[in-house]
């Protein structure tokens, strides 16, 4: 599900067992709901707000990789700097990504 200038906001009532998703926007909150009962590989990036769940993600602490390329005597470098955790002991890959807005990766009471 993907969008550029607005929210991305959703409620599962069940999720198909092994299924990759991917949410993003541009411009807006990103604010998904699951079942509480969720096994996900959550990989989060939010480029100007903040990410929240209440979930207890176990969150993955190892350091950003640093990507660097040389051509014509000139480095580039690039950081990856995704957040990575598992819900419910990790499952399938499950992508929250936005620039301008909050990402919030709710469970359902």
């Amino acid at each position: 599900m993907n969008t550029v200038n607005g929210p991305i906001t959703a409620t599962f009532k069940e999720v198909t067992k092994d299924m990759p998703m991917a949410f993003t926007t541009l411009n807006g909150n990103v604010d998904i709901t699951f079942p509480s009962n969720v096994k996900a590989n959550a990989k989060i990036k939010t480029d100007s707000g903040d990410i929240f769940t209440d979930y207890d993600m176990t969150m993955d602490t190892s350091k950003p990789k640093v990507n660097q390329k040389s051509s014509n005597g000139t480095f580039r470098v690039t950081i990856d700097d995704w957040v990575y955790g598992k819900i419910n002991g990790g499952g399938p890959e499950v992508m929250f990504k936005n620039m301008h807005g909050n990402i919030y990766i709710r469970k359902a009471k």
